[in-house]
């Protein structure tokens, strides 16, 4: 890494071994070179493709997260992915221009839900989080998390962001399923895990947030496959695009379910299928709504009192637009497959790389601006075997 982050990095991994985070331990670093001992079990991406669900419990997912210590919320701010779906969708489009008009829909659909979520909770960062938990970043053993890697993005941020951004990951790795890049057997295993872990997690953080979030997430991996020149990329980055989509939709499932809920079976609820709008741009969204959001260890959200017209109004902005084919089935788990032409919208102006604090230089992950970090969520999956 950077010679001068070392000594920070050392010292962040002592102060979550001493709260009880399972980091591993240094074994000793020197002028930007940090060895750490090796973590016991495997990864949670490798779990989760040999045994689904079975691979650890929601709950202990949420609870290693909840165990981050309180005295790290003093740390740099990390923004949420979702600050920059302009600047990925921007990538995005400038390879496949065709992907534009749904670009800009899934970008202007995130944007105004989650505005309209200002209205109803407070969207502060009252969490210590991760910063970048995806399968990737933890290990499991035995049906138990073990073991959490990459802790330099630890600081201030939602619950809702980690979440989502484990969530986003293993969408697409089931979204592998529908182009062969993993068998049928091991696309139902991820998805089982999907539906059962995000049923937990909506419990925790607001469902709408949730899925909105995971749609951001999910953006920022489709500059993947251009960058790392995969073969046939183009497919595979509507595929993810369509991923997107699908969370989208899911989001606008989500809210129209809370405005049920809130307003009494006797009320009038805007229906998630609106009549097409040739003016109006296409969104994408989640499912099942939940009470008031609770953040865990730090303050919770304060949810603002709505009238019905109020909660109406702010659900426009998911639920007045059509979703796209292929939203969640009912089981739960994300659609096989999926294809969507939402109408024309206005192309996105030039797309501003995101500011972030300066990252630490990781091997083998292209940036896509000079110090972004995002670049670590992106990993090659060409074929997955079982052992």
């Amino acid at each position: 890494m950077q010679p001068h982050r070392s000594e920070e990095i050392v010292e962040r991994h002592q102060r979550l071994l001493a709260a009880g985070v399972p980091v591993p331990a240094v074994v000793a670093h020197h002028n930007g070179l940090v060895v750490l001992e090796e973590l016991p079990g495997r990864p949670l991406a490798r779990a989760v493709i040999d045994e689904g669900v079975d691979a650890c419990r929601a709950e202990d997912l949420v609870a290693l997260l909840d165990r981050l210590p309180a005295s790290m919320y003093t740390l740099p701010l990390r923004p949420p992915w979702t600050d920059s779906v302009d600047f990925y969708a921007g990538i995005v489009s400038s390879s496949v221009p065709s992907l534009g008009p749904r670009l800009d829909a899934l970008v202007r659909t995130i944007r105004e839900g989650l505005g309209a979520l200002e209205q109803r909770i407070d969207m502060g960062p009252h969490d210590v989080v991760h910063g970048d938990f995806y399968e990737a970043q933890v290990f499991v053993q035995d049906g138990k998390v073990v073991g959490l890697l990459d802790i330099d993005t630890v600081g201030p941020g939602r619950r809702s962001d980690d979440l989502a951004c484990l969530l986003a990951h293993l969408s697409v790795l089931a979204d592998y399923g529908n182009a062969g890049r993993i068998d049928r057997t091991m696309q139902e295993r991820v998805e089982g895990a999907i539906h059962s872990w995000r049923t937990v997690f909506a419990d925790r953080v607001d469902p709408t947030e949730l899925a909105l979030r995971s749609a951001g997430v999910v953006l920022s991996l489709a500059t993947g496959p251009h960058r790392q020149q995969e073969a046939s990329w183009e497919a595979a980055t509507e595929a993810i695009v369509r991923v997107a989509e699908e969370w989208v939709s899911q989001a606008r499932a989500a809210e129209s379910e809370r405005i049920a809920a809130a307003s009494g079976p006797a009320a009038q609820i805007p229906s998630p299928v609106q009549p097409a709008d040739p003016d109006s741009p296409s969104g994408v969204a989640p499912q099942p709504p939940a009470p008031a959001e609770q953040d865990g260890t730090q303050p919770q959200a304060q949810v603002q009192p709505e009238s019905q017209s109020q909660s109406q109004s702010q659900s426009q902005s998911l639920a007045g637009s059509p979703p796209q084919p292929g939203g969640a089935s009912p089981s739960g788990a994300l659609p096989q497959s999926a294809s969507s032409t939402p109408p024309p919208a206005a192309r996105l102006p030039h797309p501003v790389a995101p500011e972030a604090p300066e990252a630490l230089e990781t091997p083998g992950a292209p940036a896509a601006t000079p110090g972004d970090e995002s670049p670590t969520q992106e990993r090659r999956i060409d074929t997955i075997q079982p052992y």
